[in-house]
């Protein structure tokens, strides 16, 4: 009897062992080099406005806030974030984050 319970809770353990815990997931940092970024600069407190991520021309768009934290570079020199209010269209890597995915942490622009 006894090995009969030991196998049973064998049984019912070993399966929730290998479980993943919702929000368990490994985190992870993704660039995306668009040939097209359109930018809606619009100003209110921390945020600045939000990014039209177009990776390739068959390719959904992506919608990306920017806020003050939001880094951005030019031909590898740091620039302020307030150059993309100069124009709307840009091309440029996009890098998002898996603990804020609709958020754009650093903007590289290569045009």
């Amino acid at each position: 009897m006894k090995h009969l319970l030991l196998l049973l809770a064998c049984w019912l353990v070993v399966p929730l062992a290998g479980a993943q815990v919702p929000g368990d997931e490994e985190p992870w940092v993704e660039t995306i080099e668009a040939s097209r970024v359109i930018v809606n600069w619009n100003p209110r407190g921390q945020r600045l406005g939000t990014l039209l991520v177009y990776p390739c021309a068959r390719c959904e768009m992506l919608t990306l806030s920017i806020d003050r934290d939001t880094r951005l570079t030019r031909l590898g020199e740091p620039v302020e974030i307030s150059t993309l209010a100069r124009k709307a269209d840009w091309s440029a890597h996009v890098t998002r984050a898996s603990h804020a995915p609709g958020r754009a942490l650093a903007i590289a622009i290569f045009d």
